[in-house]
């Protein structure tokens, strides 16, 4: 059984906890579990952006871009995380948003042959990628298949490499292979994977990849994205969106565009100096404290998640297998919403993917394991609540079947509205439904839901039916039990617990 001490132990002897101290943690009762989707702010990053507006910006204006090397901070930027990808420098710019850059690497891998069209995604990727590969089939009268077990007539594949729900890992280096096997080529998101995965792209026989660097990279909200163009195929790219700085003279600008060598031919207008600056500052520290290590770490804190999850009963989709999950734990369950706002009233921050998913993000350099036995402790306390609560409050289900004669369907119809305005003034109801018939049966059933059998009793007991409705009038429809009228519900009656 893991107690609080346990995970107070872990810490301790933590290798990388001091990094912790190295961000901006105003609220020290505040657990954030969502660095998968938004890290946290290094100070560094605060310090760095100060520095470019206040003296670099404000102080030497325009000569900024010689003076501070602005015009090549995309590729120097790209150089400094190409180790944390398993690439090399000139295979790497940070330039552009996530979507930009796929709608990029999607037209590139399209035109590296001629007569391509056809582009595999799982229907299940993340809405981006399955957007923009939609979007360029449309623009260019091409294919969308989706799902990737069948990719004879495929020419681009593009997937995530870990599952942004469950955080499982694909096999890069052979799917990879099968694709191109298949005469495919495929383009990699690693946005739930760089900065938190000891990524080898050379390794894996990668060639094109993209990747976003507000998530575990720390970035900053909207901070760049990058493109990953392996130097063997940089000669053969044409990429769709030609812009100054990807000319090769840029400042020769009476000249036809004649795009740059190597990847900086990916690059379009002029690029987000302060988002730059502060993705730089995340990438600086992600490589400070180790690749390596941080993905070590990683394994760890979301193997104690899964442990915790079996201790408390939840039911966990993330993969046990700690070669096939990322740096996310996910926790099912069908009352995710009421969860999730109950989780952030007690000062918990995690992510929800509907319907029914609730995401940990644990971020190795700055969550500590306190974080995650409490918040996984308060998920099941939130969890048990809801049940007992649930155990507490039957609803009470009650069904009459009528027989309507011929023509009386449409009268019984407006008799029941009327009844049902009256029915939802009582305490305790839930639902008043008329099912009409199926197709070959003459009966209607109505409907009802209460909180509790005496909350049904109790409206019952205060109105005589009987009186001035079906009991009354020679011609209406008729309960199929003799002496009950129309709404007593007394033929079929069960109870179902929960709600």
């Amino acid at each position: 059984m893991i107690d609080r001490d346990d995970a107070e132990a872990l810490d301790t002897a933590d290798p990388l906890g001091r990094w912790r101290k190295e961000f901006v943690i105003p609220d020290s009762e505040l657990i954030y579990l969502d660095g998968n989707s938004l890290g946290r702010t290094p100070k560094r990053t605060v310090a760095a952006l100060h520095r470019v507006v206040e003296q670099q910006w404000a102080g030497d204006l325009i000569d900024s871009w010689w003076e501070h090397d602005w015009l090549n901070l995309t590729l120097n930027v790209g150089d400094e995380l190409a180790p944390l990808l398993g690439a090399s420098a000139g295979e790497v710019a940070v330039h552009e948003s996530t979507t930009v850059s796929i709608f990029q690497q999607v037209n590139v891998a399209l035109d590296l042959e001629p007569g391509r069209r056809v582009i595999a995604i799982d229907s299940a990727d993340f809405p981006t990628d399955r957007y923009v590969a939609e979007g360029v089939a449309r623009l260019r009268g091409g294919e969308v298949r989706h799902g990737l077990d069948d990719l004879r007539g495929v020419d681009v594949v593009l997937r995530s490499l870990v599952d942004y729900r469950t955080a499982e890992i694909a096999d890069m280096e052979g799917e990879t292979r099968r694709a191109a096997t298949a005469g495919a080529t495929t383009i990699w998101d690693l946005s739930h994977a760089a900065g938190v995965l000891d990524l080898d792209l050379h390794a894996a026989g990668a060639e094109l990849a993209v990747g976003c660097t507000y998530k575990f990279l720390n970035g900053g909200p909207g901070s760049p994205a990058f493109v990953y163009v392996s130097e063997k195929i940089q000669e053969s790219v044409t990429q769709p969106i030609w812009g100054w700085f990807a000319q090769s003279d840029q400042f020769a600008m009476e000249r036809s565009f004649d795009p740059r060598q190597g990847v900086g031919r990916m690059l379009n207008g002029t690029p987000p100096v302060l988002g730059l600056t502060a993705a730089r500052e995340g990438i600086a520290l992600t490589a400070a404290a180790g690749i390596k290590q941080i993905a070590e770490k990683a394994v760890r804190l979301t193997g104690f998640g899964i442990e915790l999850a079996d201790q408390f009963g939840l039911e966990m989709i993330t993969p046990r297998d700690p070669e096939l999950r990322g740096g996310h734990v996910a926790i099912r369950h069908p009352d995710v919403v009421a969860l999730h706002q109950a989780l952030g009233a007690r000062k918990i921050v995690v992510d929800r993917r509907d319907p029914d998913v609730l995401r940990f993000g644990l971020s190795p350099l700055t969550t500590r394991y306190v974080d995650v036995y409490d918040a996984f402790l308060a998920l099941a306390d939130l969890v048990k609540s809801r049940r007992s609560r649930h155990a507490e409050r039957m609803s009470v289900v009650k069904i009459n079947a009528i027989e309507v004669p011929d023509g009386m369907g449409p009268q019984l119809e407006e008799r029941f509205a009327g009844r049902a305005k009256m029915v939802e003034q009582f305490d305790g109801f839930e639902d008043f439904q008329l099912l009409r018939p199926v197709e070959g049966e003459t009966r209607y059933f109505v409907y009802t839901r209460w909180a509790s059998e005496e909350s049904f009793q109790a409206w019952k007991d205060s109105q005589d039916f009987a009186k001035g409705h079906a009991a009354s009038s020679g011609d209406a429809p008729k309960p199929v039990s003799k002496g009950a009228d129309l709404l007593a519900f007394e033929v079929v009656e069960h109870v179902v617990k929960g709600s």
